[in-house]
């Protein structure tokens, strides 16, 4: 089953990557990345970093329960090198399990709030998207159409959970056979309704809003310096852009750390706004370097210093 999943990760990724890099000329490419000014890459570092603290601290508020911020900040960079050194976002898992542990927390408290936290993730890039589409022209691979409805979906789902939140998991209680994984399932669906109340708390409601824009802020801005990095004469909105539909490329289950679908994606998103194929590669490749060496470092020491070993992360 690992080989199977290690497998499928790097042949879809060798497929993404198969359509970033054909018809790209890599002398070109090579000369483009001489020509970076390299004192941009080393501010997008500690802006990275200070996402992550951001991402933290939301994710403290929404789990609401008496924990340093220190302890997510440390599971959120488990995660994120889980993500990076696995396949098909197996961090995420990491990331709860890891929260459970150290801060002696139900596991099934911590994952579902990890579920939540990507929920409140996939909301921004989706309406940036959308919102863009009025005033640049989108590839087809990402019609409004599409976004739309996928918009519409999640809007659905919270109005639902929102709606429901204390129907639903009681239905799957009555309707699934009493054994160990429908209580599992059964505990994840009450935990997950359970943090999602913070909807009709506004003492939290507001904050966690807040830092969600606070964080799609600080996670455009590099991408801007990135621009300037690589010359590139684009402004703050082609930024939101730019990110946006690049963040499709993390949700796709793929080989360890996004190879290929975020080389596709970000050449594509570049795209949209008239810049070569060869430029968009090279951009592409060097943010996504310096957006995953950063934290992947960070993580490693952390799950050094913790005494969780990486086969034992996968196993759980």
């Amino acid at each position: 089953m690992k080989f199977l999943k290690v497998f499928a990760g790097i042949l879809i990724s060798v497929f993404f990557l198969f359509l970033a890099v054909r018809n790209v000329n890599f002398n070109d490419a090579m000369q483009v990345i001489r020509s970076i000014r390299w004192g941009f890459l080393v501010f997008i570092v500690f802006v990275n970093i200070f996402g992550l603290v951001v991402r933290s601290i939301r994710w403290k508020i929404i789990v609401n329960q008496d924990i340093p911020v220190k302890k997510f900040f440390q599971a959120t960079c488990v995660g994120q090198f889980t993500n990076n050194v696995l396949p098909f976002r197996m961090g995420d898992l990491a990331q709860g399990y890891f929260l459970g542990i150290k801060a002696n927390l139900s596991k099934s408290v911590a994952f579902s709030t990890v579920v939540l936290e990507r929920l409140l993730d996939i909301m921004p890039p989706m309406l940036i998207i959308v919102l863009g589409s009025f005033f640049v022209l989108m590839p087809s691979q990402i019609s409004f159409s599409r976004i739309f409805l996928i918009v519409g979906l999640i809007v659905l789902l919270m109005f639902i959970i929102v709606k429901f939140q204390k129907v639903i998991p009681g239905f799957f209680r009555k309707c699934l056979p009493e054994n160990k994984i429908s209580n599992k399932f059964c505990t994840f669906l009450e935990q997950f309704f359970l943090a999602f109340g913070f909807v009709k708390d506004r003492k939290r409601a507001v904050p966690i809003i807040a830092l969600t824009l606070l964080l799609w802020l600080t996670y455009s801005f590099p991408v801007y310096l990135c621009f300037k990095a690589f010359n590139l004469s684009l402004g703050y909105l082609p930024a939101f852009i730019v990110l946006a539909v690049t963040a499709i490329s993390v949700a796709i289950p793929s080989s360890p750390g996004y190879v290929g679908t975020w080389e596709f994606f970000g050449t594509l998103a570049l795209g949209i706004f008239g810049i070569d194929k060869t430029v968009g590669l090279s951009f592409a490749l060097i943010y996504h370097i310096v957006g995953f060496l950063p934290v992947t470092i960070i993580g490693f020491f952390v799950l050094l210093h913790s005494g969780i070993s990486i086969s034992k992360l996968e196993k759980q």
